[in-house]
């Protein structure tokens, strides 16, 4: 099974969080919000997911490639925002 998380947007509901930090790395309980779903949905069976970025792109890509699980993580660009 495959799953998509979007993790493209800038987060501007979390202000004053989010100035510069993408809203799936904010820390909850010492873990990035990005870890904690990908750790959620590898937990629930899924094989592959691809985390969609867009703001702060470098720095979620980093993100997900530091995960440690036992399933496939790919990152999408999400491309000009509408």
């Amino acid at each position: 099974m495959d799953a998509i998380v979007l993790a493209a947007g800038k987060g501007t509901r979390m202000a004053p969080l989010t100035p510069g930090l993408a809203k799936p790395l904010l820390p909850v309980a010492g873990r990035s919000l990005l870890h904690r779903m990908l750790d959620g949905l590898a937990e629930a069976g899924v094989q592959r997911a691809f985390v969609v970025v867009h703001h702060l792109e470098t720095e979620v890509r980093a993100a997900a490639a530091a995960w440690k699980g036992r399933m496939e993580v790919r990152c999408v660009a999400q491309g000009e925002p509408r």
